[in-house]
Parts: C-alpha cells; sequence; structure tokens
C-alpha cells in the first residue's frame, strides 16, 4: 500500500486539477470546430490528458528533486524524499508514455503527427525555469496544445486524402483483439507527408484566437500558482513571472484576463456564429478572473494555490457555454427545417 501510494503521490493522483486545466482547452477546440457534440473524441482526449499530465509531473520531479527536497511545500514528493527511486520512477514514466500512444495511435493521421511532435515539450518546459523568467509562456504551449490536435481530429478532409478518411473516428471495441487490429491499420496506413499538408485544412480563424486565449489564460493562473515558492525559487536561483513581474503582477494580469476573453471571444465568433450563451459564459468568465485578481493574496501561499485550483470553474464555464451555444444551434436548424418542410408542403 505505502508503494501504491508513492506512485500515486508521484503523479498528484489527488489533485487532478492539472489534468483538467489540460483537458478542457481541448475539449473546447473540439466542440468549437466539430459537427454535434462527439463524445468519443472527449472520452479519449480525457484519458490522453491524464496519463500525459502523469508523464509530466514524474518529468518535472526527475529534473527538479535536487530542488524540491528543499522547499517545504514539495520536499515530501516521492523522488525528492527517496521513497520512490529514479529507476522506478523511468518506468512508471515509461508505462504512462505508452498508454498515451496507445490512445494517440487511435486518432487519425494528423493528430498523430502532432501529438509525436509534442512530445518534446514535455522534457524542455521543466528545464526552462533555470534560463528564463517566462516558463509560464512555455507552459501555455504545452497545456494547450491539444487544442491543435483536437481540432485535426474532428476537421472533415477532403475526399482525395483517402488514409485520414479511413481512419477519421476511432474505431474502438470492447474487444481488445479488434481495437489492436485498428491500431495496426491504422500505423500501417500512415503517410506522413499526407499528415503534414493535411494541416492546411485546420480553421485557422477559429483555432488561433483560441490558442492564444489559452496560452494568456496559462500564463495567468501559473504565475498565481508560482507566487506560492517565490521566495524559495529566488534563493535557489530559479526563475518565474511571479518574480519578473513582482508588484505589478495584478496589472499584468488584469491584462492577461482580457486578453483571454477578447480572443475566445473572436474565437467563438468564427464558430458558433455570435450565440448568445456563449458571450453570457464568457462574461461570466471574465468575472470570474477580475474576482481572482482581486481577492488573490500573493503573501500567502494557500490564497495562491486556492485562486489556481479556482480556474477549473472558469474553464468549465466557458464549456457549458460552448455546449449551449451548440445545443441553440441545433434547435434553430431543426425548427428552419420544419418551417421549410412546412412552406414546401403549402406550395404543394
Amino acid at each position: 500500500n505505502n508503494e501504491l501510494d508513492n506512485y500515486q503521490n508521484l503523479i498528484r493522483f489527488s489533485a487532478p486539477i492539472g489534468t483538467l486545466l489540460l483537458l478542457y482547452p481541448s475539449c473546447w477546440s473540439i466542440l468549437l470546430t466539430s459537427q454535434g457534440i462527439p463524445l468519443q473524441t472527449i472520452m479519449l482526449f480525457g484519458l490522453g490528458s491524464f496519463f500525459m499530465r502523469s508523464a509530466g509531473v514524474i518529468v518535472n520531479d526527475l529534473y527538479d528533486q535536487d530542488f524540491d527536497n528543499k522547499v517545504k511545500r514539495t520536499k515530501s514528493r516521492p523522488i525528492a524524499d527517496k521513497s520512490l527511486s529514479n529507476k522506478k520512477a523511468i518506468i512508471y514514466l515509461g508505462a504512462n508514455l505508452t498508454c498515451a500512444l496507445g490512445i494517440l495511435l487511435t486518432l487519425n493521421h494528423p493528430t498523430i503527427l502532432l501529438g509525436i511532435m509534442s512530445l518534446s515539450l514535455v522534457f524542455v518546459y521543466p528545464l526552462l525555469k533555470r534560463v528564463t523568467y517566462w516558463p509560464q509562456a512555455f507552459l501555455g504551449l504545452c497545456m494547450n496544445y491539444g487544442m491543435l490536435m483536437g481540432c485535426t481530429q474532428v476537421t472533415k478532409y477532403p475526399r482525395n486524402t483517402n488514409n485520414i478518411l479511413e481512419c477519421q473516428e476511432p474505431q474502438l471495441s470492447i474487444y481488445p483483439s479488434e481495437t489492436f487490429s485498428f491500431i495496426k491499420n491504422n500505423v500501417m496506413s500512415f503517410d506522413i507527408n499526407e499528415a503534414f499538408s493535411s494541416l492546411q485544412y485546420i480553421d485557422g480563424k477559429v483555432v488561433l484566437p483560441l490558442f492564444l486565449a489559452g496560452i494568456s489564460w496559462t500564463i495567468f493562473y501559473d504565475t498565481i500558482y508560482a507566487h506560492q515558492d517565490k521566495v524559495d525559487d529566488e534563493k535557489l536561483g530559479l526563475k518565474s513571472t511571479a518574480l519578473l513581474f513582482e508588484d505589478k503582477t495584478k496589472p499584468i494580469l488584469l491584462g492577461l484576463s482580457f486578453m483571454t476573453t477578447i480572443n475566445l471571444a473572436l474565437a467563438g465568433y468564427f464558430s458558433l456564429e455570435a450565440q448568445f450563451p456563449y458571450f453570457i459564459g464568457l462574461l461570466l468568465g471574465q468575472l470570474h478572473l477580475l474576482w481572482q485578481i482581486k481577492k488573490v493574496d500573493f503573501s500567502n501561499p494557500y490564497s495562491c494555490r486556492d485562486k489556481f485550483i479556482s480556474n477549473k470553474y472558469f474553464a468549465l464555464t466557458i464549456l457549458l457555454s460552448i455546449i449551449a451555444s451548440k445545443l441553440v444551434i441545433t434547435y434553430n436548424s431543426s425548427n428552419n427545417e420544419k418551417i421549410d418542410k412546412t412552406d414546401i408542403n403549402n406550395n404543394d
């Protein structure tokens, strides 16, 4: 049981906020760039987010063990306090990456390509706090990369991209042999040139502002998070936006909050045709970000942690507003079809 606890503590199993902050932006992208609500795709991205977040924190703890054992908040982490060996942690890292790869290979070819390209981000990010005051910006790339993958997974490609069409929807089964057969065929038919060329079909006017919104939001919440450790970080020679912004943090967070909301508004405008529920959600989301700025006490680590965790409510608000807007679109479309049929019958 003690060994199991170590593995659970290593991946922050009891603190799923990291998985949620990784998953929600992907869900925004999936829903904003798809027809309907593709539940199977969302489920796969949920599993993928769990395994990739787990892999990310293991890499982080392996790199930072000599720093973590000097910081009160992190010195009880399993690698830092030597309750779990580096060898076991690396094996567990391999297991999580293998599971993530298995999920990735059920997706279409452009998404597989982007997923493979993202692997370097996991290993580079933890090193950046040693060399730049902007590790939070790079974290923004990591945490929101799933937006790009979500978009490529649900994009409808032209008919000449046959391999992509064949694996557009994951063909999963309760029978492992059928799922393995699908993965094998998916891998065997992979064409890297076709996968690269298909990226041109990404809906840039939706995904670009969405991606920028995700990055500014990540800098927002991770700057709040970084204020927990700013005293220890400064002693250890580590860098962060919390140390860079210092007493200007709140005005900068205010700017980041508006950048986030404005870019989300642009993405929704181009995707959802300015549906009312989405913009109500954006208003509520912006008010939540303003509440965080007003209430956070940067001298109190517990206050910083609480406000950081509260960002799951911001993300959920945006997600629910997207779903509500899509339901409005579906309802209006259904009504229009009924009106058209009535007109045709009257003409007959």
